[in-house]
């Protein structure tokens, strides 16, 4: 029979390497907490400039086709405008305050009228990401010549 005078091998090296496993973990976790904030704030902003440019695509939209006289100018712009708020009633927590919307209409020479619809929304990050401000202005200008 033989007798072991050294301690196994493995179990030292196990040790050791949970150790390592618990560093690696502490020097990672705030890089991997950091790109999944990154990616949820760039994630929102892609949605928030999404809504904004089809708010003012429906905007416009609802102007070119409907038609704007002397009588209904008011009437005309007040439906843009709603057209407008429904759209962006999909964000989260839509504040109407931090909204800017221009509607104008302008004849052309071929006696249309070109309708265009600027929207402008405040946006704001979930994290205050040093170097970056942490509201900003998403914004889409949309014209289109009536139609109809």
């Amino acid at each position: 029979m033989s007798r072991r005078t050294r301690p196994a091998a493995p179990d030292r090296r196990l040790r050791l390497r949970a150790g390592t496993t618990a560093l690696e973990l502490v020097c990672v976790l705030p890089l991997l907490i950091a790109l999944v904030l990154g990616a949820a704030d760039l994630g929102r902003f892609a949605h928030y400039d999404n809504v904004v440019s089809n708010a003012a695509r429906l905007g416009a939209e609802y102007g070119a086709t409907h038609r704007r006289t002397v009588l209904n100018a008011s009437a005309w712009e007040e439906r843009v405008v709603a057209a407008v708020h429904e759209e962006l009633a999909h964000l989260p927590d839509f504040d109407a305050d931090l909204l800017v919307l221009t509607v104008e209409a302008t004849e052309q020479d071929n006696d249309r009228l070109l309708v265009e619809v600027e929207v402008t929304y405040q946006f704001e990050m979930v994290v205050d990401w040093p170097g970056l401000p942490g509201k900003f202005d998403t914004r889409a200008l949309v014209a289109y010549e009536e139609y109809r």
